[in-house]
């Protein structure tokens, strides 16, 4: 009513006034900062006029221009009329508290950035196993929304199958306290089942209440890529088995046969058990022309039509025709080599090449013979 002001010591050290000069209304006033005075005015107004406690956060400028945050409570004495005749109450320096909140508010913020521009989708559950988070790829992706599923578990969001696998791995993390990568599905209501590679993690909040957060990829794809190239693996397998014609795959570093079909084993002679890990270098080239191999095939992946003669097991001359590729096979350089057996061929040229040789050796003879009639009929 007067506009007399009564301030404590600590009032004048926190504000930064001179308590030499006394205190006054425009004196707290200037030491607010400009963009809360008219704020800080209205609270105070309406606080009187709705007989209302007063409660509110402003700013102040000290000298030199430091900032601080002030947190004022205070109430409204009125007369027996009901006229408002004096206001009492106590300011409090929420400076580091108010940095705190805005440290966390920017973290958060940063988290949630990061979050929502990730390609994969992000969660956080309670220990109980409620939704508390959810990333902004995470409600793209399923069609949610996290005020939807804010405090509901997977067995109300999912079928019964999908949420016991989930909560199972949750608390296999909070249970050992640290991270887990597993391969989990989701079906859609179309029956369309989504393979995910997630990362599930422990994390504590400041009252040391539990959480399990989560990342996760769509490997879909490279499930469906990987089961793809298996069955093409086994039709590849199973044609090459039975195929007519010899197959050895053979490591380029040790010479050692990484696989041998049944024609093969039945070509060189050598039991299926014994085939495989063995050193291939006698059944796959000629020790001498080993080198041309590996250099034709480390230059140009691949050799075509070389015909040779090898030893079988038992100890017998065979003559192939080999051709060979360069391949990956389980994770290291291979050759992919097809042996043709042209042994009866070779036999057949050979006995024909005798029985030339023989007729030649027969005809050259009867031209001698002749030759000595004619002299001696002369």
């Amino acid at each position: 009513k007067t506009g007399k002001l009564t301030w404590s010591e600590e009032f004048y050290r926190l504000f930064g006034l001179d308590l030499a000069e006394g205190a006054s209304f425009d004196t707290w006033l200037g030491v607010l900062h400009p963009d809360d005075r008219e704020s800080a005015m209205a609270v105070i107004n309406r606080a009187v006029e709705e007989r209302k406690p007063l409660e509110n956060e402003y700013r102040i400028l000290r000298p030199g221009g430091q900032v601080r945050w002030i947190s004022a409570l205070g109430n409204t004495a009125y007369d027996e009329a009901g006229r408002p005749q004096s206001m009492y109450g106590i300011c409090i320096d929420i400076t580091e508290r108010k940095r705190a909140e805005e440290a966390l508010r920017e973290s958060e913020e940063r988290f949630r950035a990061f979050m929502d521009n990730s390609p994969g989708i992000a969660w956080i559950k309670d220990e109980e196993g409620r939704h508390v988070y959810l990333s902004k790829a995470y409600e793209t992706r399923f069609g949610v929304k996290l005020e939807d599923w804010r405090g509901k578990t997977d067995f109300e969001l999912w079928p019964p199958e999908t949420a016991r696998t989930f909560r199972e791995n949750d608390l296999a993390v909070l249970k050992d306290g640290r991270a887990l990568e597993v391969i989990e599905e989701t079906c859609a209501p179309d029956g369309t089942r989504t393979y995910w590679w997630n990362v599930k993690f422990p994390i504590h909040d400041a009252a040391g209440r539990k959480y399990v957060a989560g990342f996760g990829v769509d490997i879909t794809e490279r499930k469906r890529a990987e089961e793809a190239l298996r069955e093409s693996e086994s039709r590849y397998r199973l044609l090459v088995e039975n195929a007519q014609f010899a197959v050895v795959v053979t490591s380029l570093a040790t010479g050692h046969v990484l696989f041998a079909n049944e024609r093969a084993c039945t070509l060189f002679s050598v039991p299926m058990n014994r085939a495989i890990g063995r050193e291939a270098q006698q059944h796959w080239v000629r020790p001498e022309d080993r080198d041309h191999f590996v250099e034709s095939l480390t230059k140009t992946g691949k050799v075509t039509d070389y015909e040779c003669a090898l030893k079988t097991g038992t100890g017998a001359v065979i003559w192939v025709v080999v051709s060979a590729t360069l391949v990956d096979f389980d994770g290291q350089k291979a050759a992919f080599v097809v042996y043709n057996d042209i042994t009866e061929r070779k036999r057949a040229e050979e006995a024909l090449r005798d029985s030339l040789e023989t007729a030649s050796a027969m005809l050259n003879a009867a031209t001698e013979s002749f030759a000595l009639l004619d002299t001696e009929g002369i």
